[in-house]
């Protein structure tokens, strides 16, 4: 119940603010880093090209996304099942799978790659229908299992070995205490030919408008991504402003890779949910 308050508060909040709003970033990175505001068309939903400072894509090919759910109705001892008739009400478990690929080029300028995607995602939860007037169909979401890959392959063989971004998340309701947020954190791993970044989510609680002035939200959001090289940080993927943040020391190479996994991770369109990235 806490989370589903959280998650309304989030859009009232995303609804009333300034488009031009950015998470606040660390002074000390941000001396660090250089800022690449990321072009892309609506939620990352269409097929638009996607740009980020001197990095770009092609026009995104999407295959369909699909949704298949399967709903079983639950044995219940007769004390339950006569409690549930006297209120015209079922009870059932209903288990759902999306599944979305897509694949596009992408290129920092000197070299091209092409990028495989696809995400799928696992639902169960409980499901309350009744034909009264009083309530028709309720439904809790009591887990979620999300997987996300993408395949990073340069298109001129002799320009390297490809790269790999894996991402997932998940939660159980049934491993919560009563009125505990469930956890969305997601995490996940972005492999190259020379370094294996991890990548975790980061809770944002203070935003920059457009002014430069400084806003505290009333509870922390994850709103971003940190890539890490070991414990140092060398970016930061800031998915409210659009923005990627990069390490001025990184190599040539591991900035282009960052760039295209932020580029297939802004173009997901399953894993758009308020607190899971």
């Amino acid at each position: 119940m806490k989370t589903c308050v959280l998650f309304v508060l989030a859009s009232l909040f995303l609804a009333c603010g300034t488009p031009n709003m950015q998470i606040a970033i660390p002074d000390r990175f941000k001396e660090q880093a250089i800022q690449y505001p990321v072009k892309i068309a609506g939620t990352g939903e269409g097929r638009k090209p996607v740009r980020l400072g001197p990095y770009s894509t092609s026009r995104i090919k999407r295959g369909l996304l699909t949704t298949r759910g399967r709903y079983n109705r639950n044995e219940q001892s007769l004390l339950q099942e006569n409690l549930l008739n006297l209120f015209q009400i079922e009870l059932g478990s209903l288990r759902s799978v999306q599944r979305d690929k897509f694949e596009f080029s992408f290129t920092d300028g000197k070299q091209a790659v092409q990028v495989l995607a696809q995400e799928q995602e696992i639902s169960e939860g409980a499901r309350f229908q009744s034909n009264t007037r009083w309530v028709s169909e309720v439904y809790r979401e009591q887990s979620f299992q999300y997987a996300f890959s993408a395949r990073f392959i340069p298109q001129n063989p002799n320009q390297g070995e490809p790269w790999n971004l894996v991402m997932y998340s998940n939660y159980d309701w049934s491993i919560q205490q009563p009125f505990q947020a469930a956890d969305f954190n997601e995490g996940g791993l972005l492999v190259t030919a020379g370094d294996t970044l991890t990548i975790k989510t980061v809770r944002v609680q203070r935003v920059i408008d457009k002014h430069g002035q400084e806003h505290a939200m009333p509870f922390a959001i994850p709103f971003a991504y940190e890539f890490r090289i070991g414990d140092e940080v060398c970016a930061i993927i800031d998915t409210w402003g659009k923005n990627l943040w990069l390490y001025k020391e990184l190599d040539e190479s591991t900035r282009s890779a960052i760039a295209a996994a932020t580029t297939a991770i802004l173009s997901r369109r399953i894993q758009n949910r308020v607190g899971a990235g």
